[in-house]
């Protein structure tokens, strides 16, 4: 076995140092197995807590967050990711888009993507249903066990749709550059147009359009439907001047708004 010398001229086998050292890296990079539950989540529950306790909250939100506080104490991890709130705003980076905020919790740290679901009703009473999965955080090998995000989205104001064929190839072209882990913006973050993410299209709630979204993760499991909540900061900032989501000047092509970076 080899050995070397300490200070007072002993001589010590190398194995002591190395499994000490080996010690110390897995007790600074400790991996949480499936089923097994991590000794705390202090910075999760307060969150959590924070939603359920403020009666400001709408009373739903509240619910759900009850609910992944149940869960989070439970004792086991838990496979199917939680959302707690959706936010959608008018103030995104370029016109006729918006910010959709996001509150995830998913102990198994995998997420993947998120659903929209869109229910439109015409003046006839005919519904028509729209359903799309963007996987918007496939360049996240391994994500946060909470996560806020914000979405750049854009207003889906003429029938557009998700474009199948760019989601494909930004996919393929992202796992193929295999990004890294929660470090490379998996904390509070923006996922920006400017990172090459394709269009994310999503219709303004109103009284005849109810929009939800749920997430979901690399093994298939879903969180339930969340309604969106619309917040219009332009109708707050122009006191009460109504925006009802038609396109505002300059609005770049929906070609511009596909694939490419901007």
């Amino acid at each position: 076995m080899a050995s070397f010398r300490n200070r007072k001229g002993w001589r010590q086998p190398m194995c002591i140092p190395a499994l000490l050292l080996l010690w110390m890296a897995l007790g600074a990079c400790r991996v949480i197995c499936p089923g097994e539950k991590p000794a705390e989540h202090p910075s999760y529950i307060r969150v959590a807590e924070a939603f359920a306790q403020n009666p400001a909250v709408p009373a739903s939100r509240r619910q759900r967050a009850e609910n992944a506080l149940q869960k989070l104490k439970n004792g086991v991890t838990d496979a199917e990711p939680m959302l707690i709130h959706a936010t959608l705003d008018d103030i995104g980076p370029q016109d006729s888009t918006g910010f959709l905020e996001l509150y995830v919790i998913d102990e198994q740290r995998d997420l993947l993507g998120i659903t929209v679901k869109e229910r439109h009703a015409d003046a006839n009473g005919i519904v028509t249903v729209v359903e799309e999965d963007y996987p918007v955080f496939v360049r996240h090998e391994v994500m946060p066990t909470s996560k806020l995000t914000r979405l750049v989205v854009h207003f889906r104001t003429n029938h557009q749709r998700k474009d199948e064929v760019c989601w494909r190839e930004y996919t393929r072209r992202i796992s193929a550059a295999s990004f890294g882990d929660c470090q490379n913006g998996g904390g509070r973050g923006v996922v920006w147009p400017s990172d090459g993410v394709p269009a994310i299209w999503m219709s303004i709630p109103g009284s005849k359009i109810s929009v939800s979204v749920s997430v979901y993760d690399r093994s298939g499991n879903t969180s339930s439907a969340v309604p969106v909540e619309w917040i219009s900061w332009l109708e707050l900032l122009y006191d009460g001047e109504e925006h009802d989501g038609e396109e505002r000047d300059g609005q770049p092509p929906v070609s511009d708004a596909c694939c490419m970076s901007f």
